[in-house]
């Protein structure tokens, strides 16, 4: 978790004075942002209440409404070699703004009751592939209504029971829930971006002790291959579930809970170390609409059973951070009166260490194993395939100990973007392969190299 620190003159460092020249210097106070994280049911949420005093005695005033800005300039370029449609240039080079977030939040009545609001003004969050687009397209500098809930602590303090109801971040998968701003790489993993399960409206209930900490919700459902996260969408929207229910439980070994708001362990840091696992379970199908889109050139599907499941590890110490996760995923459509089934599995292992005081390097590989089915189109199965993703690169801290003013920059490898239509299409609205404007990744070709830098700005 960021810390607060006065602003200080601190040098650019040499490989990246051109990065920070062309996104612009960056100028502003590194305290900690008083509003919930996105990653808030297993961190801010969890964390010490020494560390949230404001928030810690229930039977004091109100503190005022909260603002906190997230702004992400990001600049891409990508090499690929015999690249086809829809992105058929071998070269692609440019700017990008994946995020510029407003976060607004605030106490009702009492300390107990917090208020979260989260507009988007980029594209990254939005437009995440993997289904229909939406009505109202990222990237086009319109807000998109990200987290909006209102969260009720029993006792009082960020920590022990809590309620909260509206649209929130799923829990299930770690790297998705963890904050963009205290990811490791410029971006989430490929991996993640194919697995996330994003946001969805529904209520939830969870409770953190000393060492252990879980969250249940019942909710409208969440992403999967050909259906898009059903963020602020209508009761009778065909992207929603009937019924949904998603779960996770964290066992903290070592360390304090703020330990894991990020992926990033600063020198002179205690050990910290914890493992959990999340499920996720929905069904469509059995109320209105009764035709669901697939996604697929098989047609619309009469009903639709959706299971994800996920494990992982976090382990920490002085200067260097690891993290390794494993997601499952089983749908079946039926459609036609015929059965469909897939079953994909993805992993994530990442590490970094500090070189410096506020230099770190990183090191990440993941990849997607897709069902026979998926890869054919769900009509020609060919045998399961595996897609691997090397990314490697360096984060700058303006700020000893905070993310507030970040530079980073990456590499991003692969070869696995043309076996397959699905995982190669990397268009706008792609069915399986992540949009483009998230990851940088076009796709289509027998192999691509991603250049990434990005200036980032928290306060």
């Amino acid at each position: 978790m960021p810390q607060t620190k006065p602003i200080a003159r601190v040098p650019f460092p040499g490989p990246i004075v051109a990065i920070a020249a062309v996104c612009g210097t960056a100028y502003a106070s590194a305290s900690t942002a008083t509003g919930l994280s996105v990653y808030e049911h297993a961190a801010m949420l969890r964390a010490d209440a020494s560390a949230y005093e404001r928030l810690a005695q229930p039977d004091e005033n109100p503190f005022a409404l909260n603002a906190e800005v997230l702004l992400q300039t990001r600049y891409m370029g990508s090499t690929r070699s015999e690249p086809s449609a829809p992105n058929p240039e071998n070269q692609t080079f440019g700017f990008d703004i994946p995020r510029a977030q407003i976060r607004l939040s605030g106490n009702l009545v009492n300390r107990q009751v917090t208020g979260y609001l989260n507009f988007d003004f980029g594209d990254a969050e939005g437009d995440r592939g993997r289904g229909s687009a939406p009505l109202v397209p990222a990237g086009n500098g319109a807000p998109q209504l990200r987290d909006a809930y209102v969260q009720y602590n029993f006792e009082g303090e960020r920590s022990g029971l809590y309620i909260k109801a509206g649209q929130f971040r799923s829990a299930v998968v770690t790297e998705d829930a963890i904050a963009p701003e205290f990811q490791m790489a410029v971006e989430r993993s490929v991996a993640n971006e194919f697995f996330a399960l994003g946001l969805t409206q529904g209520v939830a209930l969870g409770k953190v002790t000393d060492r252990f900490a879980w969250e249940v919700s019942v909710n409208d459902g969440h992403a999967y291959p050909g259906n898009p996260e059903p963020a602020n969408t209508a009761f009778n929207n065909a992207f929603e579930a009937d019924w949904a229910f998603s779960g996770r439980l964290d066992w903290k070994i070592a360390g304090d809970w703020a330990r894991f708001a990020d992926f990033t362990s600063w020198r002179g840091s205690d050990e910290g170390l914890k493992i959990g696992a999340g499920f996720h379970v929905q069904r469509q199908g059995d109320t209105n609409p009764d035709s669901i889109p697939t996604g697929f050139f098989l047609g619309n599907a009469s009903e639709v059973l959706v299971a994800t499941w996920s494990a992982d590890v976090q382990w920490e110490n002085d200067g260097w951070a690891l993290f390794a996760g494993y997601t499952g995923q089983r749908v079946m459509w039926e459609i036609n009166s015929n059965q469909f089934t897939i079953v994909n599995h993805g992993l994530v292992v990442q590490g970094s260490m500090f070189f410096t005081e506020q230099a770190e390097a990183f090191a990440r590989v993941d990849l997607v194993q897709l069902d026979s089915a998926l890869i054919g189109g769900g009509a020609f199965p060919t045998g399961e395939d595996t897609y691997y993703y090397l990314t490697a690169g360096v984060n700058y801290y303006m700020i000893p100990e905070s993310h507030a003013v970040k530079l980073s920059a990456d590499v991003v490898f692969t070869t696995s973007t043309s076996d397959t239509f699905d995982i190669g299409a990397g268009g706008a609205n792609s069915i399986f392969y992540p949009d483009p404007t998230v990851t940088g990744l076009l796709g289509a070709s027998d192999s691509e190299l991603l250049v990434r830098g990005q200036v980032q700005l928290l306060f």
